[in-house]
């Protein structure tokens, strides 16, 4: 599961279009969300990560 939710994470650098870039963190947030693999301070990790992703990129967070 920590290996999809990077590589959703680093796919989005890689995205060309806004919308697709949003997407793409949108389905990282959702496998956060839904995952009862993860810890809660894992998770808040990630959500972190996926914020400064979205900052990086001058997206909505």
């Amino acid at each position: 599961m920590n290996e999809k939710i990077l590589q959703l994470i680093n796919s989005s650098l890689e995205a060309t279009s806004n919308k697709e870039k949003l997407n793409i963190l949108t389905k990282a947030q959702n496998l956060i969300y839904q995952t009862n693999e993860l810890s809660y301070t894992a998770k808040i990790n990630y959500l972190k990560k996926i914020e400064e992703v979205s900052k990086k990129m001058n997206l909505p967070t």
